[in-house]
């Protein structure tokens, strides 16, 4: 497995924990589309070194 790959299904794990908090602060479906096409949208925070 190489770095580039670890570095995806870590953006992805990111992107559901941010959709499933926005999910449970009852907003609403389009305000949780939004924010999660802008998280995934933005580079990461991290990147595992290649």
């Amino acid at each position: 497995m190489n770095a580039g790959t670890i570095d995806v299904q870590a953006q992805n794990i990111t992107l559901s924990a941010a959709t499933d908090s926005l999910s449970v602060t009852g907003g609403s479906s389009s305000k949780r589309h939004t924010a999660a096409l802008n998280l995934y949208c933005t580079p990461p925070k991290f990147r595992l070194a290649a």
